[in-house]
């Protein structure tokens, strides 16, 4: 149909020009016509064009949700991004009875660089005292417009957690930390480095994973592992779901050690909260 119109345009212009030479009133005629033509073909092809069109989806969609998972036995507080979300009613955990409470929704700026489609453009706030016997994974759904309900999307469950600490941007403000533990953290800002300081036993293997990116979050995590002059044990990028860094180091002496949790592309924000899980596996254990 574009070509169509634009197939008229030309003819219309080549008309007006011949026109011209005729006189002044044959040419208002002649444009008077030719312009009633074409608002009949533009008319048809705008008409074309709506008959064609498809009926926007309303349907709920989870993209991404801050923080990224649960801690089991306490208190919660979710941002659910999406599509579609600033008229959810209901947001649930699936085969559980428990309902989160819903306290606002709406619609949101784009977040850094991520387009709608990705980092969302509306959101659901929740907050709720999570049970003492969910799974490791549990899945959220939405209920949306016309009771349209989104995909069931999957959270790890954490039994614990204790919080990141700032500033613990280097090596003298690092944040002691024990080991086994769970921390949930936050790359606040561009640039940000947070920095814990752990100790080890001589043969112990030590493993240090996020919790993030397989959960759709914007954060793209590196850890490396220091002694505790500052030399470089082990660095790790994408080890771990998706981009999430995984790494391990066995313990060939034991001593104090730092470990280090940066974005590679040095970005930060309230959509950069992560868990970061410590385990060992101690040398009599083994």
């Amino acid at each position: 149909m574009r070509g169509r119109s634009e197939g008229a345009m030309k003819l219309f212009h080549w008309l007006f020009l011949q026109s011209v030479g005729q006189g002044s009133g044959r040419s208002v005629i002649v444009c008077a016509l030719l312009m009633g033509g074409l608002s009949g073909l533009t008319s048809s092809a705008t008409a074309a064009d709506k008959k064609d069109g498809k009926k926007k989806d309303t349907a709920p969609v989870i993209v991404t949700v801050v923080p990224p998972g649960i801690v089991v036995g306490a208190k919660n507080s979710l941002i659910v991004r999406g599509l579609n979300l600033e008229d959810a009613d209901r947001i649930e955990i699936v085969d559980s009875k428990l309902e989160l409470k819903i306290g606002r929704t709406g619609t949101t700026k784009a977040y850094s660089k991520y387009e709608a489609k990705e980092m969302g453009d509306t959101y659901v706030a929740v907050d709720f005292e999570s049970g003492n016997e969910l799974p490791s994974m549990i899945e959220i759904r939405v209920r949306g417009k016309d009771e349209k309900w989104s995909k069931p999307f999957g959270l790890p469950a954490f039994e614990n957690s204790v919080p990141e600490k700032e500033s613990n941007g280097g090596f003298p403000k690092a944040q002691s930390t024990r080991v086994p533990s769970i921390i949930l953290g936050e790359i606040k800002e561009r640039f940000d480095v947070d920095v814990f300081r752990i100790a080890l036993e001589k043969g112990d293997k030590l493993t240090a994973e996020v919790f993030a990116n397989r959960c759709k979050s914007p954060f793209d995590s590196q850890l490396t592992l220091f002694d505790y002059d500052g030399n470089t044990l082990v660095v790790d990028d994408d080890s771990g779901e998706g981009r999430d860094a995984r790494l391990e180091y066995r313990c060939e002496k034991s001593g104090k050690f730092y470990l280090s949790l940066v974005d590679v592309n040095d970005l930060g924000g309230y959509a950069h909260k992560y868990f970061l899980r410590l385990s060992k596996t101690s040398a009599q254990l083994q």
